[in-house]
C-alpha cells in the first residue's frame, strides 16, 4: 500500500517539476516576426537580448525591402506575433491585424498615440523623470541644473522632470530653443545662471555637430553637460544616461512572453545606466564625484 502511495507521489512531483520546463521552452520556440530598421549596433544588440527568450525569432531588415513588401510579408506570415523596433517598424506593422503586436525603441511614444494604439504594449526610449532626478540629485544636489530642448510637443516631459525636481530639492530651470539662431541669441545668458546643462533629446539636439558645439562652449565656461548616450561621454560631457540596448531587447521579449502567456502586457521604459565622466567632473568641480 505504502509503495503505491510513494509511486503516486513520485509521479506527481515529476509532473509538477517537468511541466514548467516543457512550457517555458514552448514559448521561446513560438514564431515571432521582428521588424528591424537597419543593421546598426543598437538594433543588433536588442535582437541578441530578444533571442535569450525567443531563439526562433525571424528578423526582417527594413532598409533592405520596400515597406509595402514587408507589410504583405508580415500579413502572410504564419507567426502569431510581431515586434516592431523604431518608428519605421511601427509604421509598417500598424495596419497588420489579427496578430499580437509589441513595439520597442520609440522615443516619446505619447507623440504617436494614434498609431501605437494598434499595439498591445511596448517599450519607449524615454528615460523616466524619476531616474533623471534620482541620478542628478546624487551628483549635483548643490548645483543649479538647466534643461535645454527644442520640441514643444515634449513640454509635458520636461514639466514632469521639473515637478519632480522640486520634490527632491534640486534646483532646476528650463529653456526651449526652437532654432539654432535662437540658440545663439539666448543660450549665453542661460548659462550664466546654471552649473550643469541637461540636454533633452529631440530633433535639434540630435545633431552631433550641435552637441559638440554645446559641450565645448559649456566646457570653456566650466559648465557641465549631461546627455543621453555614449557619444556625449566621448565628446566631453560630464555624465550621460545610456540605454542598455541588449537588456532593453530582453525586456521587450519579456513583454511578448506576458502577451503570449497571459493575453496582456504593460508598457514600460528601457534599461538605463547613468554614467559619470570622472575626468571631466574633476576638471569642472575640483573634486571626485
Amino acid at each position: 500500500m505504502f509503495k503505491g502511495w510513494f509511486r503516486l507521489l513520485a509521479f506527481t512531483v515529476f509532473v509538477v517539476l517537468l511541466f514548467p520546463l516543457q512550457a517555458y521552452p514552448s514559448i521561446g520556440l513560438r514564431c515571432v516576426d521582428i521588424l528591424v530598421p537597419a543593421e546598426i549596433r543598437p538594433y543588433m544588440e536588442a535582437l541578441r537580448g530578444m533571442e535569450r527568450l525567443f531563439p526562433s525569432i525571424r528578423p526582417h531588415i527594413i532598409d533592405r525591402e520596400s515597406p509595402d513588401k514587408l507589410k504583405e510579408l508580415i500579413k502572410r506570415s504564419p507567426c502569431e506575433a510581431v515586434v516592431a523596433l523604431g518608428i519605421n517598424g511601427v509604421t509598417i506593422a500598424a495596419d497588420v491585424k489579427d496578430k499580437l503586436k509589441v513595439y520597442s525603441f520609440i522615443l516619446y511614444p505619447e507623440k504617436y498615440k494614434y498609431i501605437l494604439g494598434t499595439f498591445d504594449c511596448g517599450i519607449s526610449l524615454n528615460v523616466s523623470p524619476l531616474k533623471i532626478i534620482t541620478s542628478l540629485s546624487e551628483y549635483f544636489s548643490n548645483r543649479k541644473v538647466g534643461i535645454i530642448y527644442s520640441d514643444s510637443s515634449i513640454d509635458y516631459y520636461v514639466e514632469d522632470i521639473l515637478a519632480r525636481s522640486k520634490d527632491a530639492g534640486l534646483l532646476m530651470k528650463q529653456i526651449r530653443l526652437s532654432s539654432f539662431d535662437e540658440f545663439n541669441k539666448r543660450f549665453d545668458n542661460f548659462l550664466t545662471n546654471v552649473d550643469v546643462v541637461l540636454i533633452i533629446p529631440d530633433p535639434v539636439f540630435s545633431s552631433e555637430k550641435i552637441i559638440r558645439w554645446v559641450i565645448k562652449k559649456c566646457a570653456f565656461l566650466k559648465r557641465g553637460v549631461v546627455g543621453f548616450n555614449r557619444f556625449f561621454i566621448r565628446s566631453g560631457a560630464v555624465a550621460a544616461f545610456v540605454v542598455d540596448y541588449e537588456e532593453t531587447g530582453r525586456l521587450t521579449a519579456e513583454l511578448l512572453k506576458d502577451l503570449l502567456l497571459k493575453g496582456k502586457c504593460s508598457s514600460r521604459g528601457p534599461s538605463v545606466h547613468f554614467i559619470m565622466n570622472k575626468r571631466v567632473y574633476r576638471y569642472l568641480f575640483g573634486h571626485e564625484p
